[in-house]
Formats: C-alpha cells, structure tokens, sequence
C-alpha cells in the first residue's frame, strides 16, 4: 500500500539544544534506513517547515504505523496521512 505522509517536527521551547541534536541525528538515520529498504519511495522537505512529505510503501496500516513508531523523533512528530489509490 502506498501513503503519502507529511511529518513536521515540533519540539517542546524547553528542550536541550544537544538533546534536539541528537533527536535530529536519529532522525536522519532512520529515514535513512527507511529510504535504502524502500519504505519511503519518495521524500521531499517542506521549504519553511521542520519536515518532508513523503510516499511511503508498505504491507499494510499496522506496517506504516509500525515505520513511523521507529523513528526516534515520534513523540515530537505531527502527522498527516493519506491512502494513495
């Protein structure tokens, strides 16, 4: 199944700017990680925006649901999500 999912990141003003680092750091590494096993087939950053919008392809909804928990950055995600046809 195909979905398009736009993450923006948004973490809390208190946060520790090294803690935010390496928040980030996970972030890039696992959607990295995601990119190379095909789970996101296409990626683009949102100009203005701390996020991307994506098309994700996976088995199925508890799959994608279990890609996005995998991310380090979850608790500070806002999602939105589509099914793709």
């Amino acid at each position: 199944m195909k979905f398009l999912v736009e993450i923006e990141l948004q973490f809390p003003a208190e946060m520790a700017v090294e803690e935010k680092a390496k928040v980030l750091e996970g972030h890039e590494s696992r959607g990295g990680e995601l990119i190379e096993d095909g789970t996101i087939a296409h990626i683009w950053r949102l100009t203005g925006k701390n996020g991307n919008v994506g098309v994700w392809e996976v088995e199925d909804p508890t799959a994608l649901s279990a890609a996005l928990d995998s991310m380090p950055s979850f608790p500070y995600m806002q999602t939105g999500i589509r099914a793709l046809g």
